[in-house]
């Protein structure tokens, strides 16, 4: 298995507690921290694939969360966090 799939994998549950539906409750700078640490991960696991020559292992279903965490972060800027 690529590092990309377990990044998706491993905070796809991390994300699953704030979305699909983002309350106003949740606490933004925790959201902002949860969305920067997906965002290094996933750039590392790119990282790491390229430099072991691992074989591009998109997953359709996997790559939806980056879907939700854009719409996490449109949600956010029209909060003004």
């Amino acid at each position: 298995m690529c590092a990309v799939s377990m990044v998706y994998d491993s905070f796809k549950p991390r994300f699953d507690q704030v979305a699909p539906v983002f309350y106003p409750v949740v606490d933004p700078n925790a959201v902002h921290l949860l969305i920067e640490e997906f965002r290094k991960s996933l750039a590392e696991a790119r990282k790491k694939d390229a430099e072991e020559g691992a074989p591009d292992c998109f997953d359709p279903e996997k790559a939806k969360l980056s879907d939700r965490v854009a719409e996490l972060e449109r949600r956010l800027a029209e909060m003004g966090k």
